[in-house]
């Protein structure tokens, strides 16, 4: 739990400048949630093993 704490503390000023609570919510959630959501302008390559 202290590192949950922790991680989120860092999250929390990272996202200082963000003018919304949702803003701060949704690092957070793709920061500890492990999500990898496509990003604009990166390709991601897929390795295909036969």
């Amino acid at each position: 739990m202290e590192s949950t704490n922790t991680k989120l503390r860092v999250i929390h000023r990272r996202a200082f400048g963000f003018r919304t609570p949702e803003a701060m919510i949704a690092i957070a959630m793709l920061t500890l949630g492990g999500l990898c959501p496509p990003l604009p302008g990166r390709h991601v390559s897929t390795h295909e093993s036969s």
